[in-house]
């Protein structure tokens, strides 16, 4: 498998734990993410992104774990991911 850059094929209980409580996250070397490609950081916000849009999400009542700012270098984007 390929490095992640969809973060459609990170899933929360396999490759992606999320710990409210803590505000805490853990990837897994398991199912779609092998630890010798990894995941990218776009990915890996999308999926937060995602799960954090949903209505019906257990997330949305806590704080979003990134924050990015998308930034166009010669018409190809570069993100600044912060986590917080």
């Amino acid at each position: 498998m390929a490095k992640i850059t969809d973060g459609d094929l990170l899933n929360v209980g396999t490759e992606l734990t999320i710990n409210t409580t803590a505000r805490t996250f853990t990837l897994t070397a398991t199912g779609n993410l092998v630890a010798k490609d990894g995941v990218t950081l776009q990915a890996l916000h999308s999926k937060f992104i995602k799960l954090w849009d949903d209505i019906a999400s257990v997330y949305r009542k806590h704080p979003l774990p990134t924050d990015f700012s998308l930034f166009m270098v010669a018409n190809q984007p570069k993100g600044i991911y912060q986590f917080v």
